[in-house]
């Protein structure tokens, strides 16, 4: 029972990074909609969405919604020949999530 608990508190702390996100996002869009002096709206807007989908992606993924979605990308990525030269994407996608956090 315990587990099942624990379970439920993260889909709630999910839920609430998830609306938090949003709501910044929303906030961020409105502000620059209206002429809000402030450069930065739309690199906040960017940070919200980030962590909104982290939310979202980490709350599918307790609820059970990615169950065999990691095997599917694979086997597609397996049968176009993009498995085999996955190592030149990863360090070029760590690059430049390294950039963006800077």
């Amino acid at each position: 029972m315990p587990d099942e608990s624990a379970r439920y508190l993260r889909i709630v702390a999910l839920a609430i990074a998830a609306a938090l996100g949003a709501w910044t996002a929303r906030a961020c869009y409105r502000a620059r909609s209206r002429g809000v002096p402030g450069s930065d709206a739309a690199v906040w807007v960017c940070i919200a969405l980030v962590y909104l989908l982290m939310a979202e992606t980490k709350m599918a993924r307790v609820l059970g919604g990615l169950k065999g979605f990691g095997l599917w990308l694979r086997a597609v990525a397996k049968e176009y020949h993009l498995y085999a030269g996955r190592r030149s994407f990863q360090v070029a996608a760590t690059l430049a999530v390294a950039a963006i956090i800077l």
